[in-house]
C-alpha cells in the first residue's frame, strides 16, 4: 500500500496488518481498526474479548484462526469509511486472502461483507447465508459466512441472539469439514 495516497494517512501512523495462524483454515475480516491501531493488531481490546467468546462458544480455538480488516489503519470515528478507501485495500486484503488460502472466510459487518463479496446488497440480504469468494489466483472458491462485527454486537447486545446463529452455522461447516 502506497501511505501517499491514502486519504486518512495522516490520521493514524500505524497500520494493522494480521494476526493469528499463517496456516489457518478460518480467516476472519473485520471493517477496520479502533482499539486495534493501538495495539497493531487486529481485533483488540472489548471487541477482542467478545471475539474470543463468541469462537470460544463454538468450540473453535483463536489459535486456529488468521483476523485481519479489509481498511488496515484508523479511520477517524467522525468519518465514515468510504468507497475511495476500500478500493485502495482491496488487492492487499486479497492477496492476504490468497496467501493464507482458508477453507472458511468469517466476513464481521457490512463493510467486510460487501468488500469482500464484491456487493453493494445490504448487510440483512447478506447475514447468515453462505456465500463463495474467488479469486484467479486460487485454484478453489472459499466459503463466505456474513455476521455481526463484535464492535456492534457491544453497542447494541439484543442482536448477539443473530450472531449466535450465524456462529451455529460456522460451527455446522466446520464439523462437515
Amino acid at each position: 500500500i502506497n501511505s501517499n495516497n491514502l486519504k486518512y494517512k495522516n490520521y493514524s501512523n500505524k497500520i494493522t496488518i494480521g494476526d493469528g495462524n499463517e496456516n489457518a483454515k478460518i480467516f476472519i475480516i473485520g471493517e477496520s481498526p479502533e482499539e486495534e491501531n493501538k495495539k497493531m493488531k487486529p481485533f483488540a481490546g472489548e471487541t477482542e474479548k467478545l471475539l474470543d467468546k463468541m469462537l470460544k462458544a463454538i468450540n473453535l480455538d483463536k489459535k486456529f484462526v488468521y483476523k485481519s480488516n479489509v481498511v488496515p489503519w484508523l479511520i477517524d470515528k467522525n468519518k465514515k469509511i468510504e468507497n475511495i478507501d476500500i478500493l485502495k485495500c482491496l488487492p492487499f486484503i486479497q492477496r492476504q486472502i490468497e496467501i493464507i488460502n482458508p477453507k472458511i472466510i468469517l466476513l464481521m459487518g457490512p463493510i467486510a461483507a460487501n468488500a469482500i463479496l464484491n456487493s453493494n446488497l445490504d448487510f440483512t440480504n447478506l447475514r447468515s447465508k453462505w456465500h463463495k469468494y474467488k479469486s484467479i489466483n486460487l485454484d478453489q472458491t472459499i466459503e463466505c459466512l456474513v455476521t455481526y462485527h463484535p464492535t456492534y454486537l457491544i453497542q447494541f447486545p439484543k442482536e448477539k441472539k443473530y450472531a449466535w446463529e450465524d456462529l451455529q452455522m460456522l460451527q455446522k461447516k466446520i464439523n462437515e469439514n
